[in-house]
């Protein structure tokens, strides 16, 4: 039987109730919202990045949020004289074991290319982990710098439609 989730009388709004309204309005793409400092980022030494405020909207509309005032540290692993890396970075989405409960953690992962991705995934398809990519990194010897940012950000909704030709067709207005 459908229900009115959001109707007086409903006191529980679930999580998946939650980012099934999100994940429609995300048009099944990850994106950076235009909040805070939109995970901006800084480089304050050789191994550390260092991420700003900003809420994410993933694929399957769970939303990830870094609140004001606060910021994420990467620490990148220290590079060695003529040797190139390359690593992502990024959030960890994770269903903990036990209690069941979904979690979020920041992941840097070495990765083969300049062009390498890391697949996201969804909790709701059974997957017990999803990699949300924020930052490709190139590391040449004791110095990194940031190569390529993996989310756009988006202004608002019409922005998701531009991005997603599919969308627009499915959608009257």
């Amino acid at each position: 039987m459908a229900v009115l989730v959001n109707g007086n009388g409903n006191e529980s709004v679930y999580a998946q109730q939650d980012a099934d309204l999100l994940q429609g309005l995300a048009g099944n793409v990850s994106h950076i919202l235009k909040v805070g400092s939109e995970f901006a980022y800084e480089i304050p030494d050789a191994n550390t990045l260092r991420v700003q405020n900003g809420a994410i909207l993933t694929k399957e509309g769970r939303r990830i949020q870094l609140d004001v005032d606060t910021v994420d540290e990467f620490t990148i692993p220290t590079g060695q004289q003529s040797t190139t890396k390359y690593f992502i970075v990024g959030y960890r989405l994770y269903v903990d074991s036990s209690d069941s409960t979904e979690k979020c953690e920041k992941f840097i992962q070495e990765v083969a290319s300049a062009t390498a991705t890391i697949a996201e995934g969804t909790l709701r398809s059974g997957d017990t982990e999803v990699f949300i990519s924020l930052y490709r990194l190139k590391q040449t010897g004791l110095l990194f710098e940031v190569q390529e940012k993996l989310l756009d950000t988006i202004n608002q909704l019409s922005d998701v439609l531009a991005l997603d030709p599919n969308i627009q067709q499915e959608i009257q207005w």
